[in-house]
């Protein structure tokens, strides 16, 4: 009896550590939720309801705009001042994920953090119940909405970082050159440059005339910032110079022209070139470091015309006022007492042979494009942190396809000193779901430990990775292993009961598990008299049930007999 009351005991043990497994199994999260508690947010995968909340303090007219004006710059200046002076003085929430953070610092990171580019965008449900009401030059002037649009991505799919909602031609009403966004055409210069002579209408901005003018996107900076709440890095971005110096004398974006007449100004007009690429080179710093300010906790220059260059035109007229960005914005970010932020850059189309001379250069990322192989690009920039680079086409395929390129990448580049992105960008027309796998695989291949550490700015959670279906079942088969135990204990106890029913040793032990009576007369309660009568009353009960219990087995068994 001593060795089958020991069973029962170890029974009830197991049962106990069963049940504190499954209170663990309460804090552990799965390959999804891991990304919620990093960023202390639901991850949505459903596809969002046609019922946007557009935000406090929005209007949700309908604004009838087949086609924008191409004077949005002045409509856009009207809301910069008050913008601007409602968030100068923002007091910002600390950083809880900073993985982008530590990753473009070189920083060791507990997995690969990611985000992409053009995140938010028409693929987007919830973006489209934005898109389907206002025009562009709306939605980026409107600081609620440019805000919302920034967040989404982030509430969506749980990312490292949320990059704000703006144009990179924004900048080109403070130079003076005005420009509007057609529908079916895209971005429009009213008036283009064609000759050295039209720079005399290039403004020369100074930092009084990018708070003026640029305020609402300040504000929609300071506001993304506030309301993120530390969940994910907030970048900032510009155009590069040779960029915005492409759509100044194109007049429209290079998909269909091939920048035939922006190439052309170059090898025709190479000093009024360079001197307009350096005035459109200090406004651009000036713009990053006004963005800082305003809450952009990294800034990323994006050369989205890079690749319409030959090797040597790119050295000549882009690679060195690249330079010369990463290295003015971060002394200015000294000389005003300013966050020493990343900076990143992305020469789209000419990583494979601009790579070495932006190795040298002051910013602490590049991001590639698909055209490069990342163990070249390794061999290239070892002192650099590099962002990139899966083929966005590959986002169309089955998640199978995803995943087994997406693991490939990883492999490739490594999971230190690397930030997960696209080669470009996302489309209008990728799904949601699979855009999400993406996402969802990068954290995947990059948590290689079976615990998940959850990063705070103040310190480290653990949590155990168990399945949760795992421990319920565990709880289960203890619990009923243990009354199954205890079951064939009692069924065991009668047959001796019938077989012995004079053994006074056997009735004690019967008594001990049908009423537990050492543990209800024990002498710590017989302290009190009134608790020691009932016990001793209760005692005289039982065994009177049990004496008759055996009585009746007894005459039972002389009957058989």
């Amino acid at each position: 009896p001593k060795v089958m009351t020991a069973a029962s005991l170890v029974g009830a043990a197991a049962l106990v550590f069963a049940g504190a497994l499954a209170v663990l199994s309460l804090r552990a999260p799965s390959q999804l939720q891991a990304s919620a508690l990093r960023h202390h947010t639901p991850v949505r995968r459903s596809v969002a309801p046609n019922l946007g909340i557009y935000g406090k303090g929005l209007s949700t007219r309908r604004a009838s705009a087949n086609r924008e004006g191409l004077s949005m710059g002045s409509r856009c200046a009207q809301r910069s001042a008050r913008a601007y002076a409602a968030g100068a003085a923002a007091e910002f929430p600390s950083l809880k994920n900073d993985l982008v953070i530590r990753a473009a610092t070189g920083q060791q990171t507990e997995r690969v953090p990611i985000w992409m580019h053009r995140q938010a965008g028409r693929y987007l449900p919830e973006f489209r119940n934005f898109s389907d009401r206002f025009p562009f030059m709306h939605r980026c002037s409107t600081p609620e909405i440019a805000t919302r649009l920034t967040i989404q991505p982030v509430e969506r799919y749980g990312l490292d970082a949320a990059i704000i909602f703006s144009d990179i031609l924004v900048l080109l009403p403070v130079l003076g050159i005005e420009w509007g966004m057609v529908k079916g055409k895209g971005p429009c210069v009213q008036e283009p440059i064609n000759t050295p002579e039209d720079l005399v209408r290039v403004s020369s901005p100074s930092e009084a005339d990018i708070k003026s003018e640029l305020g609402y996107v300040m504000e929609a900076l300071t506001r993304s910032r506030m309301e993120l709440d530390g969940r994910a890095t907030l970048i900032g971005f510009s155009g590069a110079p040779w960029t915005l110096l492409g759509y100044m004398v194109q007049g429209e974006g290079a998909k269909t022209t091939q920048a035939v007449k922006a190439k052309g100004f170059l090898y025709q007009h190479p000093e009024a070139a360079h001197q307009l690429l350096t005035t459109i080179t200090d406004t651009v710093i000036l713009y990053l470091v006004e963005q800082v300010r305003s809450g952009a906790q990294m800034v990323q220059v994006f050369d989205s015309w890079a690749g319409e260059l030959t090797p040597s035109q790119y050295a000549e007229f882009s690679t060195p006022y690249l330079k010369t960005i990463a290295t003015g914005v971060k002394e200015k970010l000294k000389e005003q007492g300013l966050p020493q932020v990343p900076v990143s850059v992305f020469p789209k189309g000419a990583c494979s042979h601009a790579l070495k001379d932006l190795a040298q250069s002051d910013y602490d990322v590049v991001s590639l494009d698909w055209g490069i192989d990342p163990a070249v690009a390794r061999q290239q920039a070892p002192n650099k942190v590099l962002q990139g680079n899966l083929d966005p086409s590959i986002l169309y395929l089955p998640k199978e396809v995803i995943s087994t390129h997406t693991q490939k990448m990883i492999d490739s580049f490594g999971t230190q000193r690397y930030i997960a992105n696209l080669g470009y960008a996302v489309d209008k027309s990728m799904d949601p779901e699979l855009v999400g796998s993406f996402v969802d695989e990068v954290s995947g291949c990059s948590m290689m430990h079976t615990y998940v550490h959850v990063h705070t700015h103040t310190h480290t959670h653990t949590r155990l990775a168990i399945p949760p279906v795992f421990l319920g079942a565990l709880v289960f088969v203890s619990f009923g292993a243990w009354l199954g135990l205890l079951c064939f204990l009692f069924i065991f106890f009668l047959w001796k009961m019938k077989k012995k029913t004079k053994n006074k040793k056997t009735i004690r032990w019967s008594l001990i598990l049908l009423t537990g009576e050492p543990f209800l007369t024990g002498p710590h309660l017989l302290d009190d008299p009134q608790q020691a009568d009932a016990t001793r009353a209760s005692r005289r009960l039982n065994r009177y049930f049990l004496f008759s219990l055996s009585l009746s087995l007894h005459r039972c068994r002389s009957s058989s007999k």
